[in-house]
């Protein structure tokens, strides 16, 4: 049996989630590949770097955490580690995607593969972290960075090589959804965003959600990774729903529509534009079919017909099982 030590930079919900995979799919992982996995090494904001080794799946609680030996940095954490894979779970800066974006960098030029839920340093360092896991013979894998729980960049990167997206349409902000949901029923914005904090799915601060950086920083992803016009959350036109008042989901409602957080990105004049905004959807479009919590995208490809992908009751779970199939991945080349 080999033991793959791994390091974890953050460790919220879909961290934990992911330690509940492993350990459920640990028997999986001896039969299929012949490893162990071992949680080396753990940062967060409220631990700093902690030395985890020895600690089983088991017990990977933040308190059992809290007495592990500390080290002073990160650099030293992944040099006394040996981590083979990061995980990096921390939260998002949509505005530089630090310091998580520092953070995969250093991984890289460790030796060690990353795999990130983190939508901030794809978007800001796409082109330059993937260029440095090509010259480190290292993985760099985001899938949980958007359509969380449905395969899309490993859909396009395994099965449609070749097959260049040229249009996008979709869902990719259950939380913003939600909130419009609880609003048609007659609650408050405000009380529509503390049911979606009480579900788990929106921050304290609700910002990224409802002004739609979230769902910026996510097609602005799309369109730097698979329509290869580098761009930022600042490039998209961005409107997000606190301005969506309830006579507007009424109107919407009484012509049988409803209100949605949708993302575009379209080719214009040799260039990829991207755009999110609340728009009025007709009940039959499949982006309201799909029900508000679900996350949903329609793909137009200059090879094949237009195909649609979805994943509905989306829980910390979805986004771990993304990072677990990238973690899966890189273990065919381990």
């Amino acid at each position: 049996m080999r033991i793959v030590p791994v390091i974890f930079v953050g460790f919220g919900n879909v961290a934990r989630a992911l330690v509940a995979l492993m350990r459920d799919k640990q028997t999986f992982l001896a039969q299929e590949y012949g490893i162990e996995v071992e949680v080396a090494g753990v940062w967060t904001l409220s631990l700093g770097c902690r030395v985890t080794k020895g600690i089983g799946l088991e017990e990977l609680t933040p308190v059992r955490m809290s007495h592990a030996p500390a080290v002073a940095s990160f650099p030293e954490l992944l040099q006394v580690t040996g981590a083979q894979v990061l995980f990096e779970m921390s939260s998002l800066n949509p505005q530089t995607g630090e310091p998580a974006l520092s953070v995969l960098r250093q991984a890289l030029l460790a030796g060690a593969h990353v795999v990130t839920a983190n939508k901030g340093p794809v978007v800001h360092g796409y082109s330059e972290l993937s260029a440095l896991s090509r010259r480190q013979n290292r993985e760099f894998l985001f899938e949980a960075t958007c359509l969380a729980g449905a395969p899309f960049f490993s859909l396009f990167r395994e099965t449609r090589p070749g097959c260049c997206l040229v249009e996008f349409r979709g869902i990719v902000n259950v939380t913003a959804n939600l909130i419009l949901r609880e609003m048609e029923q007659g609650k408050t914005f405000a009380e529509g965003v503390e049911r979606t904090q009480d579900l788990g799915l929106a921050e304290t601060d609700p910002s990224n959600d409802v002004d739609g950086w979230d769902a910026a920083v996510k097609i602005a992803i799309v369109a730097s990774v698979l329509m290869g016009q580098p761009t930022t959350p600042a490039d998209v036109r961005r409107r997000g729903i606190r301005d969506v008042t309830p006579a507007d989901l009424a109107a919407a409602r009484a012509a049988g529509r409803r209100v949605r957080l949708v993302v575009r990105a379209w080719q214009e004049q040799g260039r990829v534009l991207t755009s999110v905004a609340p728009e009025a959807l007709e009940l039959s479009d499949p982006l309201v079919a799909a029900g508000a919590d679900a996350l949903i995208g329609e793909c137009i490809t200059d090879t094949i017909p237009p195909f649609t992908v979805a994943a509905a009751g989306i829980t910390p779970t979805s986004t771990a099982y993304d990072v677990w199939a990238d973690f899966v991945h890189i273990l065919h080349g381990l």
